[in-house]
């Protein structure tokens, strides 16, 4: 008797007829809300993708996200949104978010024919030997 099994490593991909047709439904779900419930079409997709996220972790969903740019683009909006209100809430800082540049230093001479090091630290980082 001979056994054959096919094995395939990692997460099956999903196929561009399954990105299809969750497309199809949810432009039809979509059409549906913002015709009978009022909802905006950037309402929809927040609150579809949220409830993705936080309760039904569907990878196929998920990979339509990211292949979408409207959708992807509305992610990545909220979650910086998200992060910016918890760096205000955990430091109490101010309204704008402020980001220092780095400082940069180099070496002229050193061991190489290009000089010495370059160094590029984080502001934040008070502690390093120049």
């Amino acid at each position: 008797m001979k056994y054959e099994y096919e094995f395939h490593y990692g997460a099956k991909k999903t196929t561009i007829w399954e990105l299809a047709v969750i497309g199809f439904v949810l432009s039809v779900c979509m059409f549906l809300c913002i015709k009978f419930l009022g909802v905006t079409e950037e309402e929809f997709i927040e609150a579809i993708d949220e409830a993705n996220r936080t309760w039904f972790r569907n990878k196929k969903l998920n990979d339509f996200v990211i292949q979408n740019d409207e959708w992807l683009e509305l992610r990545i909006n909220r979650d910086l949104d998200s992060a910016i209100e918890d760096y205000k809430s955990l430091t109490g800082g101010p309204m704008e978010v402020i980001i220092e540049s780095p400082t940069f230093t180099e070496e002229l001479e050193g061991d190489t024919p290009l000089g010495g090091e370059l160094r590029l630290t984080a502001p934040y980082k008070k502690d390093y030997e120049l």
